[in-house]
């Protein structure tokens, strides 16, 4: 079934009688040169046989994971079906870690794929430990619409990314503009938001840049206004240089506390705050760690979201990211 005088479509219309039963055979016919990634693609998305059985057939040493990259990689074998068998037992870890990291297949195609698995299947593959990077600089002046081109610091990116989303496609309300290579949140409650990547990551870092005395909240597992964790920064107007806070900030059922608060901070530094699996929270500012606490709840997360709380002065972002870690 190798010999280039057997046709593509004849080797996929062998695979599509459903008479095979050994996950070998159907893999070595995947294989062969002579069948096409996109007829391959068709022929395992048509359901022919069952996930499991097509499962062992990607888990064989007889499908080369070049092979098996280009399958996952064309878009006949829809998003679905691919999450499907990446799910299914019979194909090992180790498999998807060939396939996931191989050039046949695209780094974005990769992140659809995973992003219709489940949750302990992502954390599992252990090939990558950061799934996603959402990173902005505002600098096209726009909220929506966007260039997907943020120029971000490269110490933020790793070998073992393989997703990095750029100036993303933000929801907004209130006063709420960008301009000026910046994010411009008016004394109007301005805020911007988009859906999280995943709904409970087992870790994450949020690294942000604000550049004003006002108080900007990057409210991360975001429920809704009563029940949300989040970063904050705020500045008091009293005193040359006035005094900057740097806070980690909860809300629970409508009560807010600060569990970590930092005050040497001034405007124009970079601050960041983690959370691991374990609810193991650190705040850094003006180059190091200002506290840490342990805290396991948390609430729904509907949104990433920047707000702004009305405050005196317009809240003013320069550059923000936020990593999400499914490994550790």
């Amino acid at each position: 079934c190798d010999s280039a005088n057997i046709t593509s479509a004849k080797i996929k219309a062998i695979l599509d009688t459903g008479s095979l039963t050994a996950a070998d055979k159907i893999a070595a016919l995947l294989d062969g040169d002579s069948l096409t990634a996109a007829d391959a693609a068709t022929h395992v998305n048509s359901g022919t046989y069952t996930d499991a059985l097509m499962a062992s057939a990607f888990d064989s040493s007889y499908l080369a994971a070049a092979k098996a990259a280009s399958i996952f990689n064309d878009t006949n074998l829809t998003l679905a079906k691919a999450a499907s068998i990446f799910e299914d037992e019979n194909l090992s870890l180790s498999k998807i870690g060939e396939i996931i990291i191989h050039d046949n297949i695209s780094d974005s195609r990769v992140q659809e794929i995973l992003n219709e698995t489940d949750y302990e299947t992502r954390a599992l593959t252990g090939v990558s430990a950061v799934i996603n990077v959402l990173s902005d600089d505002w600098a096209d002046n726009k909220l929506a619409s966007r260039d997907n081109r943020a120029t971000t610091p490269s110490s933020i990116h790793e070998e073992n990314e393989f997703s990095q989303k750029f100036r993303p496609e933000w929801s907004s309300s209130g006063d709420a503009t960008a301009a000026n290579n910046r994010l411009e949140l008016g004394p109007a409650d301005g805020e911007v938001h988009i859906t999280p990547y995943i709904n409970l990551p087992k870790k994450w870092e949020h690294r942000w840049y604000a550049s004003s005395s006002s108080n900007i909240y990057y409210q991360l597992f975001y429920e809704d206004d009563n029940n949300f964790w989040a970063s904050k920064r705020r500045g008091s107007s009293v005193g040359s240089p006035p005094t900057i806070y740097c806070e980690l900030y909860k809300m629970s059922g409508g009560t807010s506390s600060t569990p970590i608060s930092d005050v040497t901070g001034t405007w124009g530094e970079y601050a960041k705050i983690t959370r691991d699996e374990n609810g193991n929270w650190e705040v850094f500012h003006t180059g190091g760690s200002v506290g840490t606490t342990i805290d396991t709840w948390l609430p729904t997360n509907n949104y990433f979201r920047i707000w702004h709380d009305g405050s005196e002065h317009n809240a003013l972002v320069t550059s923000s990211w936020f990593k999400i870690y499914d490994s550790i």
